[in-house]
C-alpha cells in the first residue's frame, strides 16, 4: 500500500516535471517570437528599400519621358 507521504512526494515531482516542460516550451516560444520579430524587422526594412528604389525609378522614367518628349519637334502640316 501507497503511503500518503510518498503519493505527496510523486505529486509534487510531477508538479516540478510539469512547471519545468512549461517553463521550457515558454523559453523555446520566446525565442521563436524574437526571431520572427527579427525577421519581421528585416522584412520591413528590405520592403522600405524596395520601396525607395521603385520611387527613384518611376522618377527616372518620368524624367526620361518628359525630356523625350521635349526633344521631339512638333510636325505641323
Amino acid at each position: 500500500m501507497v503511503d500518503d507521504k510518498e503519493t505527496l512526494s510523486t505529486a509534487d515531482d510531477f508538479a516540478n516535471y510539469i512547471d519545468s516542460v512549461i517553463g521550457q516550451l515558454q523559453s523555446k516560444m520566446d525565442g521563436v517570437s524574437k526571431q520572427m520579430n527579427e525577421k519581421f524587422d528585416s522584412m520591413n526594412t528590405r520592403i522600405d528599400e524596395l520601396e525607395r528604389t521603385l520611387k527613384d525609378v518611376l522618377k527616372q522614367a518620368e524624367e526620361s519621358q518628359s525630356n523625350h518628349t521635349a526633344e521631339i519637334p512638333n510636325k505641323q502640316e
